[in-house]
């Protein structure tokens, strides 16, 4: 059997009815559900990736804010402190 789509044609095979149709219907959404498993695990997986750079941007972020609060804060405290007395 033969059929016409745009400006080829694609052969598609003659099934019969009965069991040969269900392994074949069988076969081919198996077929269908294992790569659309496959699928949707590569999709988890990057958001899950992307998920966890984001993360990792933002907790680098939050330790350079912190860092520089800690730095201004021990420059504050030098500046309002007396210099200290060394004893001769």
């Amino acid at each position: 059997m033969t059929r016409q789509l745009g400006s080829g044609s694609v052969m598609t095979r003659q099934v019969g009815f009965g069991s040969e149709i269900n392994s074949f219907v069988s076969a081919t959404l198996q077929k269908w559900f294992k790569s659309e498993k496959i699928v949707s695990c590569l999709l988890l997986t990057r958001v899950y990736l992307v998920s966890q750079e984001r993360q990792q941007f933002h907790l680098e972020q939050l330790r350079a804010a912190e860092f520089r609060a800690r730095t201004a804060a021990q420059q504050q405290l030098n500046r309002d402190q007396p210099p200290a007395v060394v004893p001769t």
